[in-house]
């Protein structure tokens, strides 16, 4: 800022270049370990798969911990900056700032949000014919909700039975559109127990699928031919939930520092002639 750069402080240089380089270091380790995580979780280019669960918690932790350290900055400008024209100006420039942090953290929320509380990405449909067979992704390609209940209605006249298998055990079985082994999917499935749906009735099953992993329900009639609407029910990662937590909790501290911002503001306002 060149007006700042007029006011001849070096104390209150030597602040903001401590802060300018701690930040630009952080921002550099936090790029290469945002990356690492990426490609522990499982990366991959072809077909694209980026998951940004654990990215978006780390996102979510830096952008609490930078809030904090601005108010330490700040405060280090106010105590130790000789003119009252220079702390002025850092306290209107940090004021702005934190208005654009508390509406980015409040966005950042907000989607949060409704990614762990909402139905929003929710998949449904319907299936017919002498076998059902309803293929799904366990997740999207940023893995950020996985598939975590899977809700079955019959429409048609006979009972139902299903199974629920990861791909790799519906091929090993043999299975297809035309054709399942349904003594063998039962060994397999991922819904013990929970199997059976009766005519006009409705079962829900909750499942625990593996990202980046394909799916199959199969669907088995008592007689005739399969009749259901389905719903893939999905759950935001754990980890969502702790970064909604995080985002949260930055509003406030840059709310307080706004806050400051703006009584230094008031106070040294009449120290300088950029107000």
């Amino acid at each position: 800022m060149k007006a700042m750069e007029l006011e001849h402080d070096p104390r209150l240089a030597r602040i903001l270049m401590t802060r300018r380089m701690l930040f630009s270091i952080q921002g550099a380790f936090i790029g290469l370990f945002t990356f690492y995580i990426l490609i522990l979780n499982g990366l991959l280019l072809a077909p694209l798969f980026v998951p940004l669960y654990n990215a978006v918690l780390l996102g979510a932790l830096v952008l609490l911990i930078v809030s904090v350290e601005r108010i330490f900055f700040f405060r280090l400008c106010i105590v130790y900056g000789k003119r009252d024209s220079a702390k002025f100006l850092i306290s209107r420039k940090r004021f702005r700032s934190s208005l654009v942090v508390i509406a980015i953290a409040v966005l950042i929320s907000a989607g949060l949000v409704v990614l762990t509380f909402t139905p929003l990405l929710n998949q449904s449909g319907s299936e017919s014919g002498q076998i059902g067979t309803i293929a799904f992704q366990s997740n999207n390609i940023f893995a950020l909700n996985t598939v975590g209940t899977v809700t079955l209605t019959n429409l048609g006249i006979n009972n139902l039975t299903f199974f629920i298998v990861s791909a790799n055990d519906y091929y090993a079985t043999g299975a297809s559109a035309q054709h399942a082994n349904e003594s063998a999917l039962l060994q397999l499935s991922l819904n013990q127990g929970n199997d059976f749906v009766s005519p006009g009735g409705s079962t829900t099953v909750s499942i625990l699928t593996n990202l980046n992993t394909q799916y199959f329900i199969v669907i088995f009639p008592s007689a005739g031919s399969v009749n259901v609407n389905f719903v893939l029910g999905m759950k935001s990662m754990p980890s969502l939930f702790y970064a909604m937590l995080m985002t949260f909790a930055a509003i406030p501290v840059s709310g307080y520092l706004a806050g400051y911002a703006r009584i230094q503001m008031k106070v040294l306002r009449p120290a300088t002639i950029f107000a």
